[in-house]
């Protein structure tokens, strides 16, 4: 018996026919080369089983997409791009990456800056955020040495240097700063850089390279072109006189008149839209950022030899072990008839699309195909999609364009209203994951391997973070679990730098430290007057504990600059709580939520607040299902219940992401940062599990494993320190110290991050599904009570465009 249902009955299909074309309003062009990748087995018997449908078969390398987000005016963009073609020239592409793809590199828009005006027109409103302020006047963009001062402030030649010598390396020219040339807006850049996209793909000019050799196409050319211009000559980027005469130069138009009333026009403004709304949803938050075949693997960082090298091997690896596979072209024998279930003009390519003639039996062999040792990963996820004739079988990268052919085709525009079948964001308790389409998710294998292999810093030790000279004198610190571990060391750290700390603990610990004792240690330590380090009883595994603690605190009238939600517990065994919640579940999340809700209005009138949640890198070894959210299901939790563990983590870390996301949606929490951060494997008593079932001879080994391996808390309360304190994790510091708010999601570029010891890490993709993280806002809504304890109503409720996805499946 198959493992999940079929719909193999063409009547069924062809009666949707209807349905679907409200749905799927738009009519992707469809290529079998994506859809038929590296199984030899599936094709022959898509082939046999479709006598009627005639064949063009022909040798092909598949395809590698390379996405690059980016803007004109970002500086590390410009870098980014030049020591990505360095990489694409170099002998490690052309002997490890090219003989087994085809590389093409696309460029994806992105707008840096929404209050910049341009010089020449007026941005079209109805595409950026709503704006309440800005401090450029209209048609008049800043000069580089306003704009650039302004940002980095004292900061800009410290920051000079550092690019000055990534762009040396490269060659590149030297970068102006102070020049009176305009910082404007670059809306209609990003227009001419989709038009020429869509020459490159009339012109076939960038793909079926066989050498493997990457094309540099017109649309690279042109954006080379705009970051030499803006960068190194100071051209404004909102001059249409300017951008019509490169336009018109490189080819784009056949006269600089032609392309001055394109710009004029209105033409892909809907277009480029679109794609920026798609950069939102796909959790785009920082540039540049590279997209690997539509969303199988990303990368947000500049780029080097390393990290291009490392990204592209991954991609390629399902292809380096075979022989490039036969690309099979399908038609029908109507030819130009449309495809019954996706309506592709020409006759679908994606099996089993082709006709009403797939029977259930055809169907049936052809997922048998799918189950194939080979390409089956322990532990992948069933989900539903559509009215498929299947199940969209979902490991990462390899199978998921053949099961659900429109989630990748990234010539297709995407709308709300097409993804009928995700379930809402208010399906609170759906069954699994109920991601967007285009969100990749990881294989099992590959979560396991980044949650117990990824952690390079496991055993290093960093020097003491007071030769960095941070300085908390003033700011009022709240810590939860600062009795014990890496919560204790933090506390001591703040004390020292002039905070005053409040310790939110539980009085009666059985296993930690008195917290009474804690506190006189830390002042003693610290050196500092008693008063400045206060003991707040709290208890994270009542909720209603956390509702006093935060009424009390907002009845003190105090403002809090800092939250570190740190307490946390590994069970050892599954218990519900007196409120009926599972323990870990509660005090490692839902109660750092709900003190979160009540501790946000006294930040209103810090400075620069910030909110750190101490996550984990085990979040990769969470399972993602609104189901069993709170372990309703009785799933195996593992030994020790280090499943909870990680889902917790997981939930924590999402949450993190969509609370920052909120904050800068929000007219009075706009400047709050907020980051998750991971302080490594430490030797805590976070893992000190009296009440576990596993034997104690191997939870005797497993101590002593952690002992040796395990870094101690000092070490781990660095990276609270690292991320609560250091100006790279904070809003610019020209913001800062000028006391300016910063515009709508702006903070959103520069908090939200998963912050490993003392570097940006990647984290899972579902973390960035803004679906899934929203549904899961709602369900903490939901669980704490938001509504009935007053809480967090002064946060922005979800997206349109969010709230339009999906139905509901209760």
């Amino acid at each position: 018996m198959l493992p999940f249902p079929l719909i193999g009955d063409a009547r069924r299909a062809a009666a949707s026919t209807s349905a679907r074309e409200q749905a799927l309003p738009l009519e992707p062009s469809l290529d079998v080369r994506s859809y038929v990748p590296l199984i030899p087995s599936l094709r022959t018997t898509v082939i046999a089983l479709l006598p009627s449908y005639n064949t063009n078969i022909k040798m092909s390398k598949p395809e590698l997409l390379v996405q690059v987000v980016t803007d004109v005016i970002c500086p590390w963009c410009f870098v980014g791009s030049r020591a990505l073609w360095a990489f694409l020239e170099s002998e490690d592409f052309k002997t490890q990456i090219a003989p087994h793809v085809n590389t093409v590199i696309k460029i994806e828009p992105y707008i840096l800056d929404p209050r910049l005006p341009a010089s020449t027109y007026d941005t079209p409103s109805k595409y950026y955020d709503a704006i309440e302020t800005t401090p450029y006047e209209k048609n008049t963009p800043p000069t580089k040495k306003f704009y650039y001062g302004s940002k980095f402030g004292g900061n800009l030649d410290a920051f000079d240097a550092k690019i000055s010598t990534a762009a040396t390396a490269l060659g590149m020219p030297t970068f102006d700063w102070t020049s009176s040339g305009r910082v404007g807006a670059t809306w209609n850049a990003h227009r001419l850089v989709l038009k020429a996209g869509q020459l490159d793909e009339q012109s076939a000019s960038v793909s079926g390279q066989d050498s493997g050799a990457c094309v540099k196409s017109l649309q690279v050319r042109l954006m080379d072109r705009f970051y030499q211009d803006f960068h190194a000559n100071s051209k404004d980027m909102s001059d249409n006189s300017y951008l019509a005469g490169v336009a018109a130069e490189l080819g784009l138009f056949d006269s600089e008149a032609a392309a001055s009333k394109w710009l004029e026009s209105d033409d892909l403004e809907y277009e480029l839209g679109n794609k920026l709304q798609q950069a939102e949803m796909n959790g785009v938050q920082s540039i540049p950022f590279y997209i690997i075949n539509d969303g199988a693997d990303h990368m947000s960082e500049t780029g080097s030899h390393e990290s291009f090298l490392r990204m592209m091997q991954m991609a390629v690896a399902p292809y380096a072990d075979r022989k490039p596979p036969a690309t099979v072209e399908f038609w029908n024998e109507r030819n130009a008839a449309r495809c019954q279930l996706c309506h592709a003009e020409w006759g679908c390519t994606a099996p089993p699309h082709f006709s009403k003639k797939v029977t259930a039996e055809a169907t049936a062999v052809v997922a048998t195909s799918l189950l194939d040792p080979a390409f089956t990963q322990a532990g992948t996820a069933l989900e539903p999609f559509d009215n498929f004739p299947y199940k969209r079988w979902a490991p990462p990268g390899l199978l998921s364009p053949l099961l659900n052919p429109h989630s990748l085709d990234s010539s297709r525009t995407y709308r709300p209203a097409t993804m009928v079948s995700v379930p809402s964001v208010f399906d609170t308790r759906c069954d699994g994951a109920g991601l967007l389409p285009a969100t990749k998710q990881w294989s099992a294998r590959y979560n396991t391997l980044r949650k117990y292999g990824s952690d390079i810093h496991r055993t290093i030790d960093f020097p003491d973070p007071k030769s960095a000279d941070y300085d908390a004198t003033g700011k009022t610190v709240i810590i939860s679990g600062s009795n014990s571990g890496i919560g204790k060391q933090a506390a001591l750290y703040f004390a020292q730098a002039g905070a005053t700390v409040i310790m939110a603990c539980r009085l009666t610990a059985t296993h930690e430290q008195n917290p009474e004792e804690a506190r006189k240690e830390i002042v003693k330590t610290a050196g500092v007057d008693d008063s400045k380090v206060e003991l707040w009883e709290i208890d994270c595994s009542s909720l209603a504990n956390i509702e006093r603690f935060g009424q009390k605190w907002r009845a003190s009238g105090r403002t809090c600059d800092i939250l570190v939600n740190n307490a946390g517990l590994s069970a050892g065994q599954r218990r519900i709580t007196d409120e009926g919640f599972e323990l870990t579940h509660v005090i490692n999340f839902l109660s750092h939520c709900l003190l979160t809700f009540y501790i946000l209005p006294t930040m209103k009138d810090a400075s620069a607040p910030r909110i750190i949640n101490t996550c984990s890198i085990f979040h990769n070894g969470g399972v993602l299902d609104f189901a069993d959210m709170d372990n309703e299901k009785n799933t195996p939790v593992g030994a020790g219940c280090v499943q909870l563990y990680c889902n917790s983590k997981l939930w924590f870390l999402m949450w993190t992401v969509e609370l920052q996301q909120r904050l800068s949606r929000s007219d009075d929490y706009r400047h709050v940062i907020c980051h998750g951060v991971h302080p490594g494997f430490v030797g805590s008593n976070i893992w000190h599990n009296p009440d576990t079932k596993v034997p104690y001879a191997l939870r005797f080994v497993i101590q002593r494993a952690i002992n040796w391996l395990a870094i101690d808390p000092k070490q781990g309360s660095y990276a609270i320190i690292h991320a609560a304190l250091s100006p790279s994790l904070g809003l610019p510091i020209a913001l800062t110290k000028s006391k300016t708010r910063p515009a709508v999601g702006e903070s959103a570029l520069f908090g939200g991050k998963f912050v490993n010891r003392d570097i940006v890490d990647i984290r899972r993709p579902e973390v960035d599904d803004p679906l899934a993280r929203s549904r899961l806002w709602q369900r903490v809504l939901e669980d704490v009570q938001a509504a009935k304890r007053g809480v967090a109503k002064e946060l922005p409720d979800h997206l349109d465009s969010i709230k339009a996805v999906g139905k509901s499946t209760k």
